[in-house]
């Protein structure tokens, strides 16, 4: 993958305080014509999906692909999923740019957006990411993976494979983050019965990372800092978020870590 061929944009929240569905539909519309000077293109166009954790611990999720003449996150939320006033205590969103490799027509349809879920005997996994990984073919050969869609549908198989392995959250993000190759920023929701783990990884160059956090357990993350702050800027200061993380457009950079989630009352994170 060239240099400054860079792909998708994501945002979420995780928090104990509820969240307005047309704010994150808002977000997500801006991030997916975003296109700054840093960028080479728009950050979505190509899909967009979501997953979401209820507050009766089930995960809704839905995604779309590309549409000639529409958005992809209006067609996401006109699904009739959800209602204008719907809020939320967890959610997190993707808008697909394709990369170079998966970007025939044939390619974008939903079964290539995002995000991806897949079962294991013990974990779930559901993952959004963007940017590229690089070695998803020595890594689909070295895990078995003899299907998937996409270098994204590789990563999320990755790591449930390594969690079966493993059966350890710590053990299976450090083999994961010591695993990928290239630009990444991956978001992953991981699930072992009654046990909830959010994952946040970067790697290389990618469309960038933020991270928002407070003393309550709660985070908020976006590929950009500029439609977080004009959409959630109130939020964030009426909450005392503080800056934990940025990571600017195509800076090289590394960075993992992976919280608990306290699921009652919902929801706060948790060391480890």
């Amino acid at each position: 993958m060239k240099e400054g061929v860079l792909s998708c944009g994501i945002f979420g929240y995780v928090g104990r305080s509820k969240v307005k569905l047309s704010n994150i539909k808002s977000l997500l519309k801006e991030l997916e014509n975003l296109k700054e000077e840093v960028d080479n293109s728009p950050l979505g166009g190509h899909g967009a999906g979501y997953f979401h954790l209820s507050d009766g611990l089930v995960v809704y999720h839905n995604r779309v692909g590309y549409y000639e003449n529409r958005s992809p996150v209006d067609v996401l939320f006109e699904l009739g999923e959800f209602s204008p006033d719907d809020e939320v205590n967890f959610f997190a969103g993707h808008v697909r740019r394709a990369s170079d490799e998966f970007s025939k027509i044939e390619d974008l349809d939903e079964l290539h957006a995002q995000p991806f879920i897949h079962v294991g005997r013990k974990y779930r996994v559901i993952g959004i990411h963007n940017g590229f990984l690089r070695n998803y073919k020595e890594l689909a050969e070295k895990f078995k993976i003899e299907e998937y869609f996409t270098d994204s549908d590789v990563l999320t198989r990755v790591f449930l494979n390594i969690l079966e392995k493993k059966d350890d959250i710590s053990e299976s993000c450090e083999e994961l983050f010591s695993s990928v190759e290239g630009g990444n920023t991956a978001v992953f929701l991981v699930e072992r019965r009654d046990n909830y783990w959010l994952v946040i990884l970067h790697t290389g160059k990618t469309r960038g990372l933020v991270i928002y956090e407070n003393t309550l357990g709660e985070i908020l993350f976006c590929s950009r800092r500029g439609p977080l702050l004009k959409h959630f800027g109130n939020l964030i200061s009426n909450r005392n978020f503080f800056e934990s993380v940025y990571i600017p457009p195509k800076e090289q950079n590394l960075f993992i870590n992976w919280w608990r989630i306290e699921t009652d009352p919902p929801f706060r994170l948790s060391e480890y």
